[in-house]
């Protein structure tokens, strides 16, 4: 019986309480293991036995044998049996997640700042329908792509003008661009003079450790072949696949990110070299558009606090991660992010050293 402490307490007022103990045996939470699958099958049984049906007899005992750094499976113990399973990854696709909930309350499980930039883009896009100006849901590498797959590459090269010395430089390779015919749905979008100029910066994003092409550089057919077919072979399942690569490696990224921006301020060279040129490396999130669906990122915990959103000269950039091991890239992996970069991603401009 308690006494009254309030005056809406009435006197005699009595309270019966049931300890949680004294109707429910205590949980233990353990990790789980194949053993316990009998215990658990029945368990899921009881429910539906439609994921038995789907999934296979023994995808318990597979789902726990399975098990690794970043798949973990809980169950909860009560007299010795098994009698819940919590299945816990790491490895979160954000897509299927924002395709099936509804996340925007949420900032979609992005970081904040990644979330501003994704409004402040679909704020330009409003404003821009708003206005009635034409808003393409095609990215310029779509266009190029659409264009290089009509272009004959052994009749184009046969049309180039390979002068008195019988080289192809490239200016014979500008002039012969100038005749290919554009196909319609592309030429609504981009004329021939940018065609060519954003054919010659793809010749040099593919080998962005050589010079830029220009006047009588010589070009080796073998490296227009090769040009034309990384751009054509970059659907969207190989974009997103480069996209995942990088972001598995992002931790690294940050780190030189770091390293090249310190570098520039020590020699003060960021505000002179800079000013002026396209090649501003914004890469503080990955591109927007189906280059890669951005998720959350890996920057560790002190990655919020680190000054990833400096431009940094996209060179020495490139160079550091292939030269830092823990990356396990090539130049030819770093090229094919920088074309998805640049003609995916956006604003992020990289069309010469």
């Amino acid at each position: 019986e308690l006494s009254p402490s309030a005056p809406w307490v009435l006197p005699g007022t009595q309270v019966w309480a049931c300890r949680r103990l004294t109707a429910i045996t205590p949980l233990l939470i353990r990790v789980a293991q194949v053993e316990d699958h009998d215990n658990l099958v029945a368990v899921f049984d009881a429910q539906s036995e439609v994921v038995t049906h789907v999934y296979g007899e023994y995808f318990i005992a597979e789902l726990i044998e399975a098990q690794n750094e970043d798949n973990k499976a809980l169950v909860a113990e009560v007299d010795g049996r098994a009698v819940g399973l919590l299945c816990t990854t790491s490895d979160v696709d954000v897509n299927v997640l924002a395709q099936c909930f509804q996340l925007d309350p949420y900032d979609n499980l992005l970081k904040p700042s990644y979330m501003q930039r994704i409004r402040e883009q679909e704020a330009r896009r409003t404003a821009a329908a708003e206005s009635g100006e034409p808003d393409s849901p095609f990215a310029l590498g779509d266009y190029l792509q659409a264009a290089l797959q009509q272009m004959d590459l052994d009749h184009f090269l046969d049309t180039v003008d390979r002068g008195a010395s019988g080289e192809m430089t490239a200016v014979h390779v500008m002039i012969a661009l100038q005749t290919f015919e554009l196909p319609l749905e592309v030429r609504e979008s981009i004329n021939i003079m940018e065609f060519c100029e954003y054919f010659m910066a793809l010749l040099w994003q593919v080998r962005y450790w050589e010079p830029m092409l220009e006047g009588e550089a010589e070009v080796e057919p073998d490296r227009i072949y090769e040009t034309v077919n990384l751009l054509v072979s970059m659907d969207a399942k190989a974009r997103k696949e480069i996209a995942q690569d990088f972001r598995d490696r992002w931790e690294f990224i940050q780190d030189a990110f770091a390293q090249i921006a310190e570098d520039q301020s020590e020699e003060g060279s960021d505000a002179e070299d800079m000013e002026g040129q396209e090649p501003a490396f914004e890469a503080a999130e990955p591109a927007a558009g189906d280059a890669g669906s951005a998720e959350d990122g890996e920057g560790g915990e002190d990655g919020e606090n680190r000054d990833v959103d400096s431009p940094v000269k996209i060179l020495p950039l490139l160079e550091l991660l292939v030269e830092d091991e823990r990356m396990g890239i090539d130049r030819t992996h770093a090229a094919a992010l920088l074309v998805t970069l640049h003609w995916w991603g956006g604003e992020v401009g990289l069309r010469m050293p």
